[in-house]
């Protein structure tokens, strides 16, 4: 089954983030960890799997100018 993973590029992915260690990150790092070992875990279990990686400013283009299909 494809997956298509989202990942939202907006100025709000730069907010921080405090750790359960007290260090401190952005949303946009922590999105970047996950998708990592997301993709990691598929490249071990499911290696016949197709995967597309979009993000919102595609997905709104696409809506902007009334076209909400995208190209796959």
């Amino acid at each position: 089954m494809p997956t298509v993973i989202l990942l939202d590029v907006s100025l709000s992915m730069t907010r921080p983030v405090q750790l359960n260690d007290g260090s401190e990150t952005i949303r946009k790092q922590l999105a970047e960890i996950g998708i990592n070992a997301f993709l990691d875990h598929l490249s071990v279990h499911s290696k016949l799997e197709f995967i597309s990686l979009l993000d919102n400013l595609l997905l709104s283009f696409a809506c902007q100018h009334g076209n909400p299909k995208l190209p796959f």
